[in-house]
């Protein structure tokens, strides 16, 4: 390894445009000065803005720095950006597609990704690998295409960053714990494939979410707990691990996404996804023209999905104890909606107005199959004053239950409706307490019933 200066031990950090790390592009002079900080016990690198190898204001990436535990990366003012056609994140964590990282007693710890000033991670122009391509011909999982891919990692922090056009995921972190992932802006537009922002999945626990804006191509945040073993075992969740998502707290929330939720929460296949906290979601008009920008987006806040699933889909008991609070929705046609199956939460001070229609519902039949079983929801707090006429509009909307669905113990209290349709639109065995409602201009019948399911429907007004 080469010797690292007094000098630059003093200075604290190397960086890829000091002589000794210097190599013969750019990913090489960054691996190298991590290499090197990790060899010698400074743990740190910074990137700044200038590139004194090619005398550009960029990073050009062809293929990933892999981070070891120990790290610091400090993206100071700097543009990095993925060179054509590779297939490459910008940073993952070392043990990743190694026989290391399939050994849950080889975690990672204390990798931190840190950006100062404005520090944008570029994904250039689109390959050709996607989720209907990776493995063919020769490709990787398109796991590659993530700017940001952690794994097995206790004690993280990923913030101040600008994504722009990544080309697929934007931030992705699995079997990880104990992290703080704030301060990102999303810029994307809407030109590729699967462009969410930030996603958990499998066994992820004790992470703070917050701070996150801007446009998505797909769901700005989710987690999603669905992976099942592939053919790839490099790429796999793995049975004797915690594959549950738990104990997240997602604050601070504010843009678009592309007909997409804000916020969306998946579990199947006997994972579990429970204590979750949202709070301080809006979302707010186009913020960058795209392709997609005239699609509707059917909700802020989905939590499940009847699709997607391997082996099963979610049993009652396996989503629950979901805390939403502080939501404003003008721009989707609903604030929060629910699919798959959802016990003994919370939804405080949901606000509805402009295009928005309702403040919790089931999935719409165009964004897959419709239908919910739910235990024990409390909502508390609604205004429902939208202002377009088109969209059939209601507090509850569950007008499209499917056979073996049902709502138990769920109570709506303090709401106020301005020019709304319905206090509520329902279907299928319903089980539901109103409390202190205070409804003007209601433009149709206060209560709308699915023909044939009015024995089957329990509603009491208090």
């Amino acid at each position: 390894m080469e010797a690292v200066s007094e000098e630059l031990m003093v200075r604290g950090y190397l960086t890829p445009n000091d002589l000794c790390t210097a190599g013969e592009d750019d990913s090489a002079s960054i691996q190298n000065a991590v290499d090197l900080a990790a060899g010698c016990g400074l743990n740190k690198v910074v990137i700044p803005r200038y590139n004194a190898r090619t005398g550009a204001m960029r990073w050009v990436f062809d293929r990933p720095v892999l981070l070891p535990s120990d790290m610091a990366i400090v993206l100071d003012n700097c543009f990095l950006t993925l060179a054509d056609g590779v297939y490459a994140n910008f940073f993952r964590t070392a043990n990743i597609y190694t026989e290391q990282g399939l050994d849950i007693r080889r975690e990672y710890e204390n990798i931190s990704i840190t950006g100062i000033g404005t520090a944008v991670l570029d994904g250039g122009q689109p390959n050709d690998l996607s989720e209907l391509t990776q493995y063919r011909d020769g490709r990787p999982a398109v796991r590659y295409n993530t700017p940001i891919l952690f794994f097995n990692v206790r004690y993280f922090t990923v913030e101040n960053l600008t994504i722009r056009d990544q080309r697929y995921w934007g931030l992705c972190f699995q079997y990880c714990k104990c992290g703080r992932i704030a301060n990102i802006r999303m810029d994307v537009c809407g030109d590729r494939r699967n462009q969410d922002g930030i996603n958990l999945r499998n066994g992820c626990s004790n992470i703070i979410i917050e701070n996150i804006y801007g446009q998505t191509g797909d769901d700005m945040i989710a987690l999603s707990a669905i992976d099942t073993p592939r053919e790839d075992r490099y790429n796999v969740t793995i049975p004797e691990w915690d594959n549950d998502i738990h104990h997240v707290v997602i604050r601070n929330i504010s843009g678009w996404a592309l007909d997409h939720p804000l916020v969306a929460l998946r579990n199947h296949n006997g994972a579990k996804l429970y204590n979750v906290i949202i709070e301080n979601i809006q979302d707010t008009a186009l913020v960058r023209e795209c392709p997609k920008g005239s699609l509707p987006k059917y909700a802020i806040i989905r939590i499940g999905n009847n699709f997607y699933y391997k082996t099963r889909p979610s049993v009652m008991g396996e989503t629950s104890d979901i805390y939403i609070s502080n939501v404003i929705a003008r721009t989707s046609d609903r604030a929060v909606t629910i699919s798959a199956t959802l016990k003994n939460s919370r939804f405080t001070n949901i606000r509805c107005y402009e295009r928005c229609g309702a403040a919790v519902s089931i999935n719409p039949v165009w964004a897959g199959d419709p239908g919910a079983q739910i235990e024990n929801l409390t909502v508390d707090g609604v205004t429902l004053a939208p202002t377009e006429t088109n969209i059939e509009s209601s507090v509850v909307d569950f007008n499209t239950q499917r056979p073996g669905d049902y709502v138990r113990g769920m109570y709506v209290r303090d709401v106020h409706i301005d020019g709304a349709d319905h206090l509520a639109n329902l279907s299928g065995d319903t089980e539901l307490t109103f409390e202190n409602v205070r409804a003007e201009h209601l433009r149709a019948e206060a209560v709308k019933i699915r023909a044939g399911d009015e024995d089957r429907i329990k509603l009491t007004m208090k």
